[in-house]
């Protein structure tokens, strides 16, 4: 009944990415013709996709469907939260215009691994990559309706913020690091990056994906393997401890870039700290995670080194944000 259940959410999720060609042939039940038809829709790296393989360079419109698909993967594990009611709206409009405007203010901050910490090093196809990507279809926030403290990024601009992470924000710029630091994983590419460190460039089938798509090794069958694969990374293996250094050092100069305060950083980051100590027993995500007081030494030493700092504007500003982060989730 589970598999069926996810069946159900992944293709209706993955139907909302295509054409008419994958309606028409679900109407008829055909479900294994539907998610072929998506995944013509996703990738021109058909040949890839023919040798379970992950694409050297996935299209911006591509990443952006391969994030839709993983994102319907995500939901299956940490439900999205209710949207039809005024208050679930308002929410949900407040996180992507937040998003959407750090997304455009960041547009020019550094992908340059080198001045991001060198924790990580690249090839120049890997370079090559970063330095291209754009998002289709701009930056989506979406609220999980989980009292667990966890966030996740998928390729293709989605991000996935828990009601737990966001009500254990005090203001709005604590919330602003938060999405700043999967914002850094998007952009850098992290999540793909991860997936093909983890497989040596294979799509590899899982239990998960082989109840859902069987194992016919169609095109349909692979990219349904791709996706859930790159979900159980982000969820159950989570990025690498230099992606997750890498993110918190663009994600503090991206609040800073966009106006916010970019000690939020170390702020929620202690706030995590404390999560940890009173909740030990809940931290699986935050345990794929290098430790908080490591990360903590890193941030102030890009707050320090790139001296960033709150600029005046943002200061006086801060009153009237953090108030209306306390009307739309806290009372």
């Amino acid at each position: 009944m589970r598999s069926a259940n996810k069946l159900g959410l992944l293709g209706a999720g993955m139907l909302l990415l295509a054409g008419c060609a994958a309606l028409e042939r679900a109407a008829h039940g055909d479900w294994a013709g539907a998610t072929v038809e998506v995944a013509k829709s996703v990738t021109t790296g058909v040949k890839a996709l023919e040798d379970s393989k992950v694409d050297e360079n996935y299209t911006p419109s591509e990443e952006y469907y391969i994030g839709r698909g993983t994102s319907a993967v995500v939901i299956q594990s940490y439900p999205a939260a209710d949207m039809s009611s005024p208050k679930g709206k308002a929410q949900l409009v407040y996180m992507n215009e937040m998003g959407g405007y750090m997304r455009e203010a960041t547009l020019e901050v550094t992908r340059d691994w080198r001045k991001l910490g060198e924790h990580n090093s690249r090839d120049e196809k890997a370079i090559e990559r970063i330095n291209n990507q754009s998002l289709w279809k701009g930056l989506h926030v979406g609220l999980l309706d989980s009292n667990e403290v966890c966030a996740f990024a998928t390729p293709g601009g989605f991000i996935w913020v828990s009601r737990g992470a966001v009500l254990l924000c005090a203001n709005e710029d604590e919330l602003a690091a938060i999405i700043c630091h999967e914002l850094g994983h998007v952009v850098l590419n992290h999540g793909i990056d991860a997936y093909r460190e983890a497989n040596q460039n294979q799509i590899l089938s899982s239990g998960a994906s082989k109840a859902l798509f069987g194992e016919s090794g169609s095109i349909g069958s692979i990219f349904g393997n791709m996706v859930v694969g790159l979900a159980e990374q982000v969820i159950t293996s989570g990025y690498n401890k230099d992606q997750e250094f890498e993110a918190d050092n663009w994600g503090t100069r991206a609040l800073a870039a966009s106006g916010y305060d970019p000690r939020a950083m170390v702020a929620m980051l202690k706030r995590v700290q404390e999560y940890e100590r009173l909740n030990a027993e809940k931290g699986k995500y935050l345990s794929n995670h290098p430790s908080v007081e490591a990360r903590i030494e890193e941030v102030e030493k890009v707050l320090k080194t790139a001296k960033l700092q709150a600029n005046p504007t943002a200061s006086q500003g801060a009153a009237t944000r953090n108030q209306r982060f306390v009307d739309t989730f806290k009372k």
